[in-house]
C-alpha cells in the first residue's frame, strides 16, 4: 500500500514519513537510498525524484526537516511506499485542476500566488505546491514553512480602533481617485482584515481564532456574518492582493474589487455597531 495523496495536501503525512525522523527511521521504511549527500548537516537523501534534507540542531541526531518531490521528474520512481494510490503517476496536473482537487477535498489554501510563469500554492498543512507554466512541477513540505504557517491566535491587543480601520478605508478611497490602484487595494485589504477580526472577536470569539484570513473568512461565514457571495468576492480580492504585495505580474487592479473591498469591510463594522 503507497501513499494518499490526499492526505498528504491535508497534512503533511506522506505515506510512513514525517517531519522529525531520523535518516534509520526513514531508511527502515523506504530502504538505502539512490543517493546520500557527503555533508551530514544538512544530510541530502535522494529516492528518485523525492529529496528528503535532515538538519542537526545543538548537538541532537539529525531529523527530517524538508520533503520534496520533483512533480516533472515522473511520480512513477518513487518507493513503493510513497506511491500515490490516489493519483496516476504519469498525471499531469494544472494549477486550475489543482485548486479545484484541494477544494473538492475540503482545503482552502493560505496563499495563493500566481506569476506569468511561476505560481504556486501554499496550504495550512505547510505543503507548497509549484507551479512553471501552470503545469503542477514540485511539492514541498518544511518544518519553517509548517511553523510559519501555524499563526498567533487572536486578542484585542494591538487592534486599531473602529475609528482607525475607517480612516483607513478612506485612505484607500482617496487612492483609488487618484488612481493608485495597487496601493488601494493593499490599503482596503489590510482595513478588511482589521474589520474580519473585529467581527471575530464581537462574536466570542477570544483567544479561539486564528488570525489567518482564510480560516476569519470561513468562521465569519460559518457564523451568518458573511454570505456565499461575499466569501468568493473576499476570495477574488485576497488573490489580487497577495499578487500585489509580492510584487507579480497581475492585470490591471479592476476598481469595483477595491470597492468590494471596502464595503465588506463597512457591512461588517456595521455590524459591529449593532452588536455592541
Amino acid at each position: 500500500m503507497g501513499a494518499d495523496f490526499a492526505t498528504f495536501l491535508r497534512s503533511g503525512q506522506l505515506g510512513p514519513l514525517t517531519l522529525g525522523m531520523a535518516p534509520s527511521a526513514v531508511e527502515f521504511q523506504l530502504g538505502v537510498p539512490d543517493a546520500r549527500s557527503r555533508k551530514h548537516n544538512p544530510l541530502i537523501m535522494k529516492y528518485g525524484p523525492l529529496e528528503l534534507t535532515f538538519w542537526s540542531r545543538r548537538s541532537q541526531p539529525p531529523q527530517l526537516a524538508q520533503v520534496l518531490v520533483s512533480v516533472l521528474q515522473g511520480l512513477g520512481d518513487l518507493p513503493p511506499a510513497l506511491q500515490f494510490d490516489d493519483l496516476m503517476p504519469a498525471a499531469v496536473m494544472h494549477f486550475n485542476d489543482f485548486r479545484r482537487f484541494v477544494e473538492q477535498i475540503g482545503i482552502w489554501p493560505d496563499e495563493v500566488l500566481k506569476g506569468d510563469r511561476e505560481s504556486s500554492i501554499l496550504l495550512p498543512s505547510g505543503v507548497k505546491a509549484s507551479f512553471i507554466d501552470g503545469q503542477l512541477s514540485a511539492l514541498a513540505l518544511s518544518k519553517r514553512e509548517r511553523d510559519e504557517n501555524r499563526p498567533p491566535v487572536l486578542t484585542d491587543e494591538r487592534e486599531p480602533s473602529v475609528g482607525q480601520v475607517r480612516l483607513q478605508l478612506e485612505e484607500a478611497r482617496n487612492a483609488l481617485r487618484l488612481g493608485l490602484g495597487s496601493a488601494a487595494v493593499l490599503l482596503a485589504w489590510a482595513a478588511l482584515e482589521a474589520a474580519m477580526r473585529r467581527a471575530a472577536l464581537s462574536a466570542g470569539y477570544q483567544g479561539k481564532v486564528r488570525v489567518q484570513p482564510t480560516i476569519l473568512i470561513r468562521e465569519l461565514y460559518s457564523l451568518g456574518l458573511i454570505n456565499s457571495q461575499q466569501v468568493e468576492e473576499l476570495e477574488a480580492a485576497r488573490q489580487q492582493r497577495t499578487t500585489i504585495a509580492h510584487g507579480l505580474t497581475s492585470a490591471p487592479v479592476d476598481r469595483d474589487v477595491v470597492l468590494q473591498i471596502i464595503r465588506l469591510a463597512e457591512h461588517l463594522l456595521a455590524g459591529l455597531r449593532q452588536t455592541t
